[in-house]
């Protein structure tokens, strides 16, 4: 590393140049204020990127008529799809989870029999940063549950996790927080007239592809 040593000569010129009243020169002086606007400018940042969900849409559901990734090179096994019991509906909850399974798909499973459990796995499902959140929620006719709904399913959906509610429904029916109502069906039917296999039901949300919001889907 190359040093430069500062001759007598250099430094009575530095000296002949500073002010006599010792004040800062004027591109000193401004330094401070540009190192403020650079730390406003981090902060707005922060701010502005404290939320992965898109504006205006539910995340999983911003209706692109194309999708980003093909659904013939998505991996399945890099899957992480979060479900979470039902303590009415269990039966159901079980049928997604066979056909997960079935699918190659890996499963994460919280067991919950009230809606206060089921919101506890909803948010630390979202902590873990899986690929998406699927549950049947009890208790969602209770009026004096909507708001902790809400908030559970606001946390996913800061965090940038699609939620798929499981032939469910919220109250009110903020279609914000979910991605999709997947209903259960035998149909034979495919993608053209609204009914899906699992995997493509997954793959068309997990890209953000055009998709009504309940969709009819094999188990």
């Amino acid at each position: 590393m190359r040093y430069r040593h500062h001759t007598a000569d250099a430094t009575s010129a530095r000296e002949a140049s500073a002010p006599a009243n010792g004040t800062l020169p004027v591109r000193a002086a401004g330094r401070p204020l540009r190192l403020l606007a650079l730390a406003a400018s981090l902060l707005c940042a922060i701010v502005c990127l404290s939320s992965c969900a898109p504006r205006g849409r539910a995340v999983g559901d911003t209706q692109d008529t194309q999708a980003t990734i093909s659904h013939d090179y998505i991996d399945r096994s890099d899957y992480g799809v979060a479900l979470v019991g039902s303590g009415t509906d269990d039966d159901l909850v079980q049928k997604f989870r066979a056909g997960a399974e079935n699918s190659s798909l890996s499963v994460f499973y919280a067991q919950a029999a009230t809606g206060e459990q089921q919101r506890k796995a909803v948010e630390d499902f979202a902590k873990r940063k899986v690929t998406f959140i699927v549950v049947h929620p009890d208790d969602t006719s209770d009026a004096s549950t909507s708001e902790a709904w809400e908030k559970s399913l606001g946390v996913a959906r800061d965090a940038g996790i699609p939620v798929i509610l499981l032939d469910g429904q919220i109250d009110p029916d903020n279609q914000l927080l979910y991605a999709a109502d997947f209903i259960p069906t035998d149909s034979d039917e495919d993608i053209k007239n609204n009914v899906y296999s699992l995997y493509h039901a997954l793959a068309a949300v997990i890209n953000a592809d055009a998709h009504e919001k309940q969709m009819y889907v094999r188990m």
